[in-house]
C-alpha cells in the first residue's frame, strides 16, 4: 500500500513538472522529449548573457547593441546556461543546460539545490531578448515586429501547449500603443551622482553587499539568522519586502511576489544581493557603473 501511494505521488509530480515544463519550451506537447539543443560556442554564450544581464538591470541600450550584434552574426541562437550563483551552491555534476530531457529528470527525481532543475537553467532566445529589450525602451511597433520574427503571429495557430511568447508580447505592446503609454526616462546623466558603494560583477550582475547597501539607499533591513547553522536565512527589507539567499523568489517592499533575475548569496557573513533590485526598492530610476563606481539618478 505504502509502495502504491509512493508511486502515485510521483506519477503526479512527474505529471506537473511536464505540463509546467511544456509551458517553458522544455518538452513536447506530444509527451516525447525535446532532443538537446544545439550548443553554442563560449563567446557566443557569454555575449548573450551579457546583453540578458544588462536587460534585466534595465541597462537597455547597451543591452540592445549586444544582442543585434550576435544577431547579426549568429541568427537567432539559443543560449543555455547556469548562473554562477547556481553553481556555488550544487553539489555533484548538473544536468547539461542543453539537454532538456536531462533537465526534466533531474527536476523529477531531485537535485542537491535549492530550486528545482528547470529553474536553476537560464535559456534566452536572441530574437525573444531582442523584442523585450525594445518593448521596453517603449519603441513598440519595432517590438511587434521581433515578436512576429520569433512566432507565431497573431492569429496563426500555436505549437504546443499555453500561450507563446510572441503572442503575450504582441498583445502588450498593442495594448500600449493604444494606449499610448510612454516609460518614464530617467534625469539627464549629468545629474547623476556616484555612491560611496563596493561592488563585485558576476555573470555581467552587479552585486552589492546588503547590510552597505541598505545605508547608503536608506533602507531599513533586518536579518533572521538560523540558530542551527549560524547562515542568514532571509532578510526584510523595510517592513514588507523579503530576501532569500539562495533563492530568486522575493518580495518587493510592497509585499508583492517577483523573481530577481539573480538569486542574492551568502559569503563569509555578506548576503550579495543585485543592485538593481535595491535601486527599484529605493525609488531610483535609473543607475550605471562609471569609472569603476555606481552612479544612480536622482529622486
Amino acid at each position: 500500500m505504502v509502495k502504491r501511494i509512493v508511486l502515485s505521488v510521483g506519477m503526479v509530480l512527474f505529471s506537473v513538472v511536464t505540463v509546467v515544463m511544456q509551458g517553458q519550451g522544455l518538452c513536447q506537447g506530444t509527451g516525447n522529449p525535446v532532443p538537446p539543443l544545439p550548443k553554442q560556442p563560449k563567446e557566443v554564450e557569454e555575449q548573450v548573457k551579457r546583453a540578458y544581464a544588462l536587460f534585466e538591470q534595465g541597462q537597455y541600450e547597451a543591452a540592445l547593441s549586444v544582442a543585434l550584434k550576435v544577431h547579426q552574426q549568429h541568427g537567432n541562437v539559443m543560449v543555455c546556461w547556469y548562473p554562477r550563483w547556481v553553481l556555488r551552491y550544487a553539489k555533484g555534476n548538473l544536468p547539461d543546460p542543453y539537454d532538456k530531457g536531462s533537465i526534466l529528470r533531474a527536476t523529477v527525481e531531485g537535485f542537491d539545490l535549492p530550486i528545482p532543475a528547470s529553474m536553476a537553467v537560464r535559456a534566452k532566445s536572441v530574437r525573444v531578448l531582442i523584442a523585450q529589450i525594445y518593448e521596453e525602451m517603449g519603441d513598440y511597433k519595432e517590438a511587434i515586429k521581433w515578436y512576429e520574427r520569433v512566432g507565431p503571429k497573431l492569429g496563426e495557430k500555436p505549437v504546443g501547449p499555453g500561450i507563446p511568447v510572441s503572442h503575450m508580447g504582441i498583445i502588450r505592446c498593442m495594448q500600449k500603443l493604444n494606449q499610448g503609454y510612454r516609460p518614464p526616462q530617467p534625469p539627464p546623466k549629468n545629474t547623476w551622482r556616484p555612491l560611496p558603494l563596493k561592488f563585485r560583477e558576476e555573470d555581467y550582475f552587479i552585486l552589492v553587499p546588503l547590510e552597505e547597501a541598505c545605508k547608503v539607499l536608506g533602507l531599513s533591513y533586518r536579518s533572521d539568522i538560523s540558530p542551527k547553522t549560524k547562515r542568514v536565512r532571509y532578510v526584510f527589507i523595510g517592513e514588507k519586502g523579503k530576501l532569500y539567499p539562495g533563492l530568486t523568489q522575493a518580495r518587493d517592499i510592497r509585499g508583492e511576489r517577483e523573481f530577481l533575475a539573480y538569486a542574492p548569496y551568502e559569503e563569509d557573513g555578506v548576503v550579495w544581493v543585485p543592485f538593481y533590485w535595491l535601486a527599484k526598492q529605493a525609488g531610483i530610476k535609473g543607475w550605471e557603473v562609471r569609472n569603476g563606481k555606481i552612479y544612480v539618478a536622482p529622486k
